[in-house]
């Protein structure tokens, strides 16, 4: 998670959003919702891969050791294990059909200007797009979460943020007897054909906290930017939002608006002095 290139110019990251009530309670709650990896629409995306080569039960209990896995949990995995055989290739069609929730992500974006992330975000402009402040603190970007929501992991009181990296190819699939294990790869890496979201990853283990809601401080929401297609109803609500929750309570929010521009295939994001 430490900084990569280009991470210190980052201020903001933004989080596009369709017009519905969940965003305004997102809005009012101070929401970041979590995804668990199995919800992402990109087949490849949060892929583990593993090889199971070796697989026998020597290499399993020492595995077993290595992770301190309680000898309850071990015996009933052995038997399992022992009745396919031990068989790597079995073991594999098994665990690529198996939906765990070990990670919950929270997806965030460089730009706020992409028409396609608008499209396909924000229902085709008619949502908007919330603009976080990003601070640096050792090494690494993260954003500031409310007291409330502090515990044992999250007691920094901060998020850490990863960048998300592009490739033709998949991470190397890590060998399950003789690596350590290293999910991370697998889970801020996408295919090239991602990259135009320019996106970064809050992770968090789930088992750790056993919820996907954690409540960012007020003081971190420094901008929305509206849809151009933006209905008055919606429109109007979320600046009641802002002002009710947000200004009214000492906090600073730059309110724009989107619009198309007429020389190129482009939004031009204009900041709105008086609503």
């Amino acid at each position: 998670m430490e900084l990569r290139l280009g991470d210190k110019r980052v201020t903001n990251l933004y989080k596009y959003r369709p017009d519905n009530d969940h965003t305004l309670q997102i809005l009012k709650n101070q929401e970041l919702y979590f995804s668990f990896t199995r919800d992402f629409n990109d087949p490849f995306d949060c892929r583990i891969l593993i090889d199971f080569s070796g697989s026998n039960e020597n290499n399993w209990r020492a595995l077993a050791e290595r992770e301190r896995i309680p000898e309850p949990t071990l015996q009933k995995a052995v038997e399992g294990l022992c009745s396919i055989g031990f068989d790597a290739n079995e073991i594999k069609r098994i665990y690529n059909k198996a939906n765990f929730n070990t990670y919950i992500i929270y997806c965030l974006s460089e730009i706020r200007e992409n028409v396609l992330m608008w499209s396909h975000y924000a229902n085709s402009h008619h949502g908007l797009c919330i603009g976080f402040e990003i601070k640096i603190q050792d090494n690494l970007l993260f954003i500031k979460i409310a007291k409330d929501y502090l515990n044992k992991l999250l007691s920094f009181g901060h998020l850490p943020i990863s960048k998300v990296e592009y490739s033709d190819d998949c991470p190397t699939p890590y060998k399950i007897f003789d690596d350590s294990i290293d999910l991370l790869k697998f889970l801020k890496n996408k295919g090239k054909s991602w990259e135009y979201e320019q996106e970064h990853r809050i992770i968090l283990p789930y088992g750790e906290i056993n919820k996907n809601i954690i409540r960012f401080d007020k003081s971190v929401l420094k901008k929305v930017i509206l849809g151009y297609k933006i209905k008055d109803t919606f429109k109007q609500q979320v600046l009641e939002i802002i002002a009710n929750e947000y200004i009214s309570n000492g906090y600073s929010v730059d309110v724009f608006q989107s619009s198309l521009s007429d020389s190129r295939y482009e939004l031009n994001i204009e900041k709105i002095e008086k609503w």
